[in-house]
């Protein structure tokens, strides 16, 4: 009385006659092997998949596993996540200002007057223009916000900082980090810096490939460091 064992053990067998492999009867919640019964009760405990697209040895299976935990993604439908596909402008919306504010927050309601093709019932009406409202973006141009574009994952390092320090930070000079970014690149001192602080370390073989988009897996990267989630 007063203690408790936890014992670990995985099988794909069943063991029809419980000679050597202890059995689990869920049923009745005891164990047994041949002719031994153990009065413990048990709970079955797994490791499991949270999405059916996103196997366990996936690259990016943990923060995967980490952003669905805290409550900043549901995946895109039907048990998945679709980890390589693009993020679009609007998803991003929503994925930082629940990283800003919690997987609990709503946005006030939208007005439909900030971008003229963001309607007022448009889906992420609401999450787009709290993100405009807080300065992270002014849209794509032209009154516009470009919800179904791609993420570029230039447009990503800016905001991603913005909603890390706020929307008057302003990053240090870059200094040529990487053989795709010149110093002249219009994000460049964004990305170095992004770089700097550890969310991302560039797509390889010293690149950071700006203008690629960027995908839902990768994502999950950028913001589980972006906002330390656990």
């Amino acid at each position: 009385p007063g203690t408790e064992q936890q014992f670990y053990w995985s099988s794909t067998t069943y063991d029809n006659d419980m000679s050597g492999a202890w059995s689990v009867f869920f049923q009745y919640g005891y164990i047994g092997s041949n002719n031994k019964i153990s009065s413990n009760y048990v709970r079955a405990v797994r490791f499991a998949q949270d999405f059916f697209d996103v196997p366990l040895d996936y690259w990016a299976y943990d923060y995967i596993r980490i952003l669905y935990a805290s409550g900043i993604t549901a995946g895109c439908g039907n048990g998945n996540f679709c980890p390589e596909n693009s993020v679009t402008r609007a998803q991003m919306s929503v994925f930082l200002e629940r990283g800003i504010n919690g997987a609990d927050y709503t946005p006030p309601s939208a007005s439909g007057n900030e971008f003229v093709d963001v309607d007022q019932n448009y889906w992420a009406a609401a999450w787009i223009e709290k993100l405009y409202a807080d300065r992270i973006t002014a849209g794509c141009g032209h009154d516009k916000y470009c919800p179904e574009d791609p993420v570029t994952r230039a447009q990503m390092s800016v905001f991603l900082l913005r909603a890390k320090h706020g929307a008057d930070y302003t990053p240090p000079a870059s200094t040529g980090m990487f053989d795709d970014v010149p110093t002249d690149y219009w994000a460049a001192d964004w990305i170095e810096q992004l770089y700097a602080e550890g969310i991302t370390s560039g797509c390889g073989n010293g690149n950071f490939c700006p203008e690629d988009p960027v995908t839902r897996a990768q994502m999950a990267v950028f913001l589980v460091r972006t906002f330390e989630l656990e």
